[in-house]
């Protein structure tokens, strides 16, 4: 089993290095490889330490004339010791540097986060290293006694230091947990992404209860110093728990490392194809409701709009630039036809990065003769708004809330119209408002207003599906709508989607 978590520790460092474009791939492979090597110099340890030999044998899996070699291995134990530290501080210092560097990526702002705590931890690590050094430790000694300290306090000095040591390494390992949890709670709110930081955060824990439970032991002193006999002598390792747990630790190595790097490549793939235009994420959604309603809810838009213009032509021949709108809504209603039927063959979402600002002004394209007749303002920010989308899918639901927006206003006068649209960013989102000035809705409407072919409308033009299709379509891009509405004054709708990085 040794020989297996050291090749899949391996195996895992090539495959991370291999997709070295992405730091937190490479942050974890010195993680993992940091850990390897605290696992060997432990193994090491125990073997050179004569006390050890019957009993961790059958733990670490070792052959016992394997053992024999290892225990007999010319090997300067100074520099053991002294890589037990190292690769102890190097685990600790490379799995807060993984939780650092998601923590900053999940972050919305450009500013740096915690800019000072890379550069303070690693002056903590050489302060500790420096201390913990054999060399340093008896150069202390022979300063310190008998001039200064007394054997029994030399070792209480030993003890606090150990202790303070530990404790700080575990506050190190809890506070990079914390900003793990951080990085879920500011990734933005797509279902893929957030799975990824949910198994990463749970791995980081894992891993840091891993180096609690096995490792507890490190750093400490391993030297006892006699100036009287001019002499020292190496110390056994001190394990926190039972030696039968540590056959447990290869098994839990493997699953760590296997869990760690299948969601780190994940992550990786999902992150470095954001940055790009043509990646898509599928997701499945009803084609036997939603596709259908689309489908049939569009085809009343439009008539109703044909129907409109028709009633507003004048009777007489010079009704051309009339004819040409009805032919390009004509030309309109097929092409949405062509698309939901492809749609309806796939059955899925296509979400791909674009620019919420691009779908506002292509879905306000058709209704620019409407427009004419009442107040309205079109708030676009001028930075980039970047989303993950299905363009058609949540044009056409912005559609409906548009549509809803008008017709909320057909019976008042042209001067009290006004129609607003707003983007602006509540990090981790991008939010849009639609604000009308229509009839409102009635208090005692509102808890059913999202419920299908519900409305307050008459039934022959209104047929209660539109807000129910932008309800599911925004819910399917893991977005929230909220509605907030005044009787006789107006609504405000608030549709707010993820935000992706600029």
């Amino acid at each position: 089993m040794l020989y297996l978590a050291a090749f899949v520790l391996l195996l895992s460092a090539f495959l991370l290095v291999t997709n070295h474009k992405n730091r937190h791939a490479l942050t974890l492979v010195w993680a993992l490889l940091s850990y390897l090597l605290l696992f060997t110099a432990t193994v090491l340890y125990f073997a050179k330490d004569g006390s050890y030999h019957d009993t961790v044998t059958q733990y670490f899996y070792l052959p016992a004339e394997l053992w024999k070699r290892v225990f007999y291995l010319r090997m300067d134990r100074i520099w053991l010791i002294r890589l037990l530290h190292i690769s102890d501080f190097l685990a600790i210092f490379f799995s807060f540097g993984f939780a650092l560097g998601l923590f900053r990526e999940s972050s919305q702002t450009k500013r740096k986060k915690l800019p000072y705590a890379t550069p303070l931890l690693l002056c903590y690590i050489a302060i500790c290293l420096i201390l913990f050094d054999p060399e340093f430790q008896i150069a202390a000694y022979y300063f310190l006694y008998p001039k200064y300290i007394l054997p029994a306090e030399f070792e209480q000095w030993q003890h606090v230091v150990e202790i303070t040591a530990r404790i700080c390494n575990i506050l190190i390992l809890v506070f990079g947990n914390i900003l793990m949890v951080l990085a879920f709670s500011k990734t933005p709110r797509i279902r893929t992404l957030r799975m990824n930081y949910a198994v990463l955060g749970v791995s980081s824990i894992l891993l840091s209860a891993l180096h609690a439970l096995f490792f507890s032991f490190s750093p400490a002193y391993y030297l006892k110093i006699s100036k009287f006999i001019d002499s020292y002598r190496f110390l056994s390792i001190k394990t926190a728990l039972s030696l039968d747990i540590y056959q447990f630790l290869p098994y839990f190595l493997v699953f760590m490392v296997t869990v760690m790097v299948f969601f780190i490549l994940r992550l990786s793939r999902i992150s470095s194809h954001l940055q790009t235009s043509d990646y898509t994420i599928s997701r499945q959604i009803s084609a036997s409701e939603t596709t259908s309603k689309v489908f049939c809810h569009y085809i009343k838009n439009e008539l109703l709009a044909i129907q409109s213009q028709i009633e507003m032509l004048p009777v007489n021949e010079e009704n051309r630039e009339a004819l040409a709108t009805l032919r390009q809504r004509c030309d309109n209603l097929y092409t949405r036809m062509d698309v939901i039927h492809r749609s309806t063959r796939t059955n899925e979402l296509h979400l791909a990065r674009a620019d919420l600002r691009d779908i506002v002004k292509d879905t306000m394209e058709p209704f620019a003769g409407e427009l004419k007749t009442c107040h309205y303002q079109c708030l676009l920010p001028e930075n980039p708004m970047p989303i993950l989308a299905d363009s058609e899918y949540l044009g056409q639901a912005l559609h409906n809330l548009v549509r809803n927006a008008l017709d909320a206003m057909e019976n008042r006068p042209p001067e009290k119209r006004s129609l607003t649209l707003r983007i602006g960013r509540v990090d981790p989102w991008v939010i849009l408002e639609i604000k009308d000035t229509g009839c409102g809705i009635a208090p005692q409407n509102l808890p059913q207003i999202f419920t299908p072919f519900f409305s307050s409308q008459p039934f022959s033009r209104h047929w209660g599906i539109g807000l129910t299709l932008s309800y599911k379509i925004i819910q399917a891009h893991d977005g929230k709508i909220e509605l907030e509405s005044e009787y006789g004054k107006g609504t405000n709708v608030r549709v707010a989607l993820p935000s992706l990085k600029r």
